[in-house]
């Protein structure tokens, strides 16, 4: 008996060495890759169960030794030196926290959702939903063919969050519905934070109809932007189609704004546009624009420049006209201040006190030129001219019994005499006198040489003398 037992353990050795480089059970043709095959449709394979605590205390595991953890409900296995969990090495299911690298030329993690439901939905009690972090591109992208490429949602913080260092915080497209949307009932529905030169956020809308970003809070600021850096925009809009706004805004109290900009230092709202508007408001029964502190008009063909007046053309838009022009002198030359009878003189005035333009030509020393005495107008407008005059002749005899004052225009070469005004003429015991003032307004062209003439007569056709002063300031520019 013993015989025959001994046989039969020897024969069952000799055919387990025969097949040692494959064994299999339930199957007859074991993989030859496989040292043991296991097959079967009704039922698996059942590896050591043990708790965390029961795994660890295994004497010297080998690389490899394999077993389910019924603490975490994993499987486990020992690589190395230390246990590692096969969910967290790469298996179709989440431990939380999870942390994992890779360098892959695709992307890393893709979710899609053929339903009409979200296909990744973030929740955080106090933090952030759902934060997205990249080193050039874009942190996190969302597109959507007709609804909501990212849409975010915050009880006290930020709806959505978005922050870049190199690349944009945050990117979104849509064809045909929103390419961000975010709600917020107390905080910032949408706050992005970036510190390079790419735009903080980039949305983008190509159906032309619809919104690239919309914003919404029944308590605070729907849409905030922030900018640190030099020249750059806390939130900046581009419409490069027919009727298209970069930024539109719209609030339906009376309290609230559409579109608000605030900035401790620098610009609060910044607007910029090729051949467009850069900024566009419009109220129908309220302010479209309401300044509370200074404003500033300059750029394209505005033309600013000290003392100009702000117009408009036929069609509204406003320009600045340099009415900073204006000048005044006084005081006849004494070496000029003769004045013969019947004889129109012209008159040089001896100091001037002020000159906005310099256009007035105040004639100094002897043998003045013609064009000493003159205003010479700087540009088409409306002027207004006017001044004084005094005439006197010393006699006991003689008296002025004629004298005026004359306002000469020189345009295109050809004089004339723009206004003339009569002088009061009155005698007394040992002299005779002649006095008035003139004053009128004129359209002028860029030009044209204006200067003062005076003449006297009397009735002993002797000569006298005169003064009085003279000024010009423009009105409005043409």
């Amino acid at each position: 008996m013993k015989k025959i037992f001994l046989f039969i353990i020897i024969a069952l050795l000799a055919v387990v060495i025969i097949n040692a480089q494959s064994v299999g059970i339930g199957t007859n043709s074991p993989g030859s890759s496989a040292m043991l095959d296991v097959s079967s449709t009704s039922k698996g394979l059942l590896v050591p169960r043990m708790t965390s605590a029961q795994r660890s205390a295994i004497a010297s595991p080998a690389n490899g030794l394999m077993a389910y953890d019924i603490t975490t409900n994993s499987f486990w296995y020992y690589n190395n030196s230390a246990w590692t969990n096969l969910v967290a090495g790469g298996g179709n299911s989440f431990t939380l926290p999870y942390s994992n690298t890779v360098a892959l030329t695709t992307t890393a993690f893709k979710i899609k959702n053929d339903e009409h439901y979200n296909a990744i939905e973030g929740e955080s009690t106090y933090g952030t939903g759902v934060s997205g972090k990249s080193g050039e591109g874009p942190g996190v992208t969302g597109t959507s063919n007709s609804n909501s490429g990212i849409e975010g949602t915050s009880t006290n913080g930020s709806g959505v969050y978005a922050n870049s260092v190199s690349g944009a915080g945050l990117n979104a497209l849509s064809s045909s519905g929103f390419g961000i949307i975010a709600t917020s009932g107390s905080s910032s529905s949408i706050y992005a934070f970036s510190s390079n030169a790419q735009p903080t956020i980039n949305a983008t809308n190509s159906n032309g109809v619809g919104v690239a970003i919309k914003g919404s809070s029944s308590a605070y600021n729907a849409i905030i932007g922030a900018s640190g850096g030099t020249n750059t925009a806390g939130v900046r809009g581009e419409g490069t189609g027919s009727g298209g706004n970069g930024v539109f805004g719209t609030s339906s109290s009376n309290q609230g704004y559409g579109v608000y900009g605030y900035n401790l230092t620098g610009t609060g709202t910044y607007g910029f546009s090729n051949t467009g508007t850069g900024v566009k408001a419009i109220s129908n029964s309220g302010l479209a624009l309401d300044v509370n502190g200074k404003l500033k008009i300059a750029g394209g063909n505005t033309s600013p420049s000290d003392g100009a007046v702000l117009t408009s053309d036929a069609s509204g838009n406003a320009v600045w006209k340099n009415n900073k022009i204006a000048f005044s002198v006084k005081g006849v030359n004494s070496a000029y201040s003769g004045i013969s009878d019947n004889s129109y003189t012209k008159l040089h005035f001896n100091s001037e006190e002020y000159d906005y333009g310099n256009t007035y030509f105040l004639h100094v020393g002897s043998n003045p030129t013609a064009n000493a005495s003159t205003f010479t107008v700087p540009k088409d407008g409306v002027y207004n001219l006017g001044g004084a005059v005094h005439i006197q002749i010393n006699s006991d005899v003689y008296n002025i019994w004629y004298a005026s004052v004359s306002i000469k225009l020189k345009r295109a070469g050809v004089e004339s005499v723009l206004r003339a005004y009569q002088l009061a003429c009155y005698d007394d015991v040992h002299k005779s006198e002649a006095t008035g003032c003139y004053s009128t307004d004129a359209k002028l062209l860029a030009g044209d040489i204006i200067w003062i003439e005076a003449v006297q007569l009397n009735d002993g056709q002797i000569a006298g003398t005169v003064g009085g002063n003279f000024y010009t300031h423009l009105v409005f520019e043409d």
